[in-house]
């Protein structure tokens, strides 16, 4: 059913006036009232007449009966007693009969002369009046009603019998008489009743009409003309009440309207604030970034970015504005603007946060303040270097090390002190990511996420757990997971703040059990049953063992250890060409294994050739860095004198040219494994051009 058939279906609905209604229910109530009150005053005056009747009929009895004592003493008493019953038969026409009688029963006065001396023949069906006040005194037929009093000397004898009858008839046209007069003003006060009520409802309901205009006109969308309704009653006051009503209904129009326009401008500036950050992966050579941004409330402040840079470089940006809603909002589309027209001109990732520090500065609200982060990846090299404005700090996840590393910044918030203090605060820091390598950058939203019901903080280390086993998962997956993580342990509750995850990284699974080997000659498989540091252990009892350490360096150390353990089965050049390889081999761990970490340690064990050791003549280094198998490293071109001149991957090359066979793996609770047995006869590269 549409609406226009609803509308004309209520059009059509009968309604009943409340004046008529109540008019008619007190008309009613009014003639109830007044039939029952006449029918109980009616039974009323017909008990109280009848009452009245028997009394005077008795009274007139008893008048009669005493004098008629003396008359009954004369020798002649119907000469007194005649004329005195004929007069009141004649004042009483409603009298059936008087009668006197002597003690014999004879007739001695009576309205009819002929009767006299006869004797009195009693009419039929008289019975006593039982309950009656004149108990013995009166009798009823179906017509008559008799009163009988004894006619008594002085001296107590009795000497006859008084009798006198009344119609029934007569009593009845009483009864009707009163009736028809109690009718008529019944009659009266009934129709003055219906009248009088008709028009005090009429004049109590006035402000029913008064309220139903109201109502209509409220439902027909006009909320301003008042209804003005002067009564005292409960019936004012439900005017004044409605009239409240509308003016509140006109307010909270006022303020829907007000808050239908702030809504489309919050979606609007949520449509402009997620226009500003990617909605996709970004790559860039092998490395790629993607990042998610959920806002608290319909708009927040924070920001991240992701973009390509010249020199197929890739910069990613990410920011937290001190508050939410529309006011961090307007800061971060700020924010985004300077990024973008600053981002190409300064290499430095320090250099950009200075100049957007001193752009801000003197530009925020006070207590507004922003934290940020910048990078820069070159992903030719694997390297990203950054600098953090009190920002949380960057999360480096590597897989094949099983460790998640953080790198926090000493720099200060955008915008909160002055320039030139904050300038010296903002250094680069670079770190290497290699094949399955996740750099985590975030806001305060992930690890401050309060747990519903207690209000306890995800943290960082439910973080860091969630990027340990998100090996080979690639961006989005590890993205999905940490929205998931935060969300059910938030429960239901609306979001504490924004949440924003940016990930950079080179896709890519990376294991650490022993299936990434190279093996190179007929070395065999040497290394790769190992299972345990123990096994280990056996394996390497009686070799001669040296531990190196970064912050030692390694080249004094080995060129020291080997000269007093190697024997003879070396030259002094060829030796001397091993201890240059194995060097140049411990720094790359350290650099790129390690990642410069300090405290970074590498083992390396020497089999004597003339020992009866499987592994006799053999070098084996074992680190538990970042793998760097030997097919990862390029291969370079010693003939290019700029090659040379950098020295980059000489370690490999001259150990491939050093080596009879290598046997490289990456073993679980080990580490990274590489046994390398020196070749007898090595010419120098002055004698033959190296050869990979």
């Amino acid at each position: 059913m549409d609406q226009q058939t609803q509308d004309h279906g209520k059009q059509q609905r009968r309604v009943f006036s409340l004046n008529w209604v109540f008019s008619l229910a007190v008309a009613a109530l009014v003639v109830a009232a007044v039939i029952g009150v006449g029918s109980v005053a009616q039974q009323h005056l017909r008990n109280s007449l009848h009452r009245e009747v028997e009394t005077r009929l008795v009274l007139e009895a008893r008048n009669l009966a005493h004098v008629s004592a003396d008359a009954l003493l004369d020798e002649f008493p119907e000469l007194s007693l005649m004329p005195m019953v004929q007069q009141i038969q004649e004042d009483r026409p409603e009298l059936a009969f008087v009668v006197v009688l002597d003690h014999e029963g004879r007739i001695q006065g009576h309205a009819d002369p002929r009767q006299f001396g006869q004797v009195f023949v009693e009419p039929a069906g008289l019975a006593s009046v039982a309950g009656s006040a004149h108990d013995g005194n009166l009798r009823t037929s179906p017509d008559l009603i008799v009163a009988s009093v004894a006619v008594q000397h002085r001296d107590g004898q009795e000497l006859g019998m008084v009798l006198v009858g009344l119609r029934r008839s007569y009593v009845d046209d009483v009864v009707s008489r009163s009736r028809k007069a109690l009718m008529m003003v019944s009659a009266i006060l009934l129709v003055v009743g219906v009248f009088g009520a008709g028009a005090l409802m009429h004049v109590m309901l006035r402000p029913v009409s008064v309220l139903k205009a109201g109502i209509a006109r409220i439902g027909q969308g006009d909320l301003e003309t008042p209804m003005n309704l002067q009564d005292r009653t409960e019936l004012g006051m439900l005017a004044e009440t409605v009239d409240e009503m509308a003016a509140r209904i006109k307010a909270s129009q006022t303020l829907m309207l007000e808050k239908n326009r702030l809504d489309h401008e919050m979606d609007l500036a949520h449509s402009i604030q997620v226009s500003l950050m990617p909605d996709r992966q970004i790559a860039c050579g092998r490395f790629a970034a993607e990042g998610l941004y959920q806002a608290a409330s319909e708009v927040g402040g924070d920001y991240f970015d992701a973009f390509e840079l010249p020199g197929d470089k890739l910069g990613v940006f990410m920011a937290d504005v001190a508050g939410k809603g529309l006011g961090g909002c307007l800061v971060t589309s700020m924010l985004a603007a300077l990024v973008k027209a600053r981002r190409d001109r300064y290499d430095s990732p320090a250099e950009l946060l200075t100049a957007l520090d001193r752009d801000l500065n003197g530009s925020l609200s006070p207590g507004v303040f922003v934290t940020a982060i910048y990078g820069i990846l070159d992903p030719d090299r694997g390297r990203l270097t950054f600098a953090s404005a009190a920002h949380c700090p960057l999360l480096l996840a590597r897989p094949a090390m099983g460790v998640v590393e953080e790198y926090r910044s000493e720099g200060v918030p955008l915008g909160i002190i002055p320039h030139a203090i904050a300038a010296s605060s903002y250094h680069d820091t670079t770190v290497l990511l290699g094949p399955g390598d996740l750099a985590l950058l975030y806001t305060d939203g992930l690890t401050e996420a309060p747990r519903c019901g207690d209000g306890e903080e995800f943290g960082q280390a439910r973080v860091e757990e969630i990027l340990r086993r998100a090996n080979g998962q690639g961006h989005g997956p590890v993205l999905e997971s940490l929205q998931a993580a935060v969300t059910g342990w938030q429960g239901h509750e609306s979001r504490f703040d924004d949440l924003t995850l940016l990930l950079v990284g080179c896709p890519g699974h990376v294991s650490k059990l022993p299936e990434t080997s190279q093996v190179s000659g007929n070395a065999g498989n040497l290394i790769g049953d190992l299972k345990s540091e123990d096994e280990l252990t056996q394996l390497t009892e009686g070799a001669m063992h040296l531990q190196v350490s970064a912050r030692s360096g390694g080249s004094e150390q080995i060129g020291d250890w080997m000269k007093a353990l190697m024997d003879a089965s070396l030259g002094e050049r060829d030796l001397g060409l091993l201890e240059l390889a194995l060097s140049e081999h411990i720094n790359n761990v350290f650099e790129h294994g390690y990642l410069g970490r300090p405290g970074a340690e590498v083992d390396l064990w020497w089999y004597p050739a003339t020992s009866e050791h499987a592994l006799a003549g053999w070098v084996m280094v074992r680190d538990r860095g970042r793998s760097c198998p030997p097919a990862s490293v390029e291969v370079p071109d010693l003939e290019n004198s700029d090659v040379r001149k950098r020295g980059r991957g000489l370690g490999w090359a001259l150990i491939r040219t050093l080596t009879e066979q290598l046997e490289y793996r990456t073993l679980l609770n080990i580490g990274n494994v590489c046994a390398i047995k020196p070749a007898v006869d090595v010419r120098t590269p002055e004698e033959e051009p190296l050869h990979v």
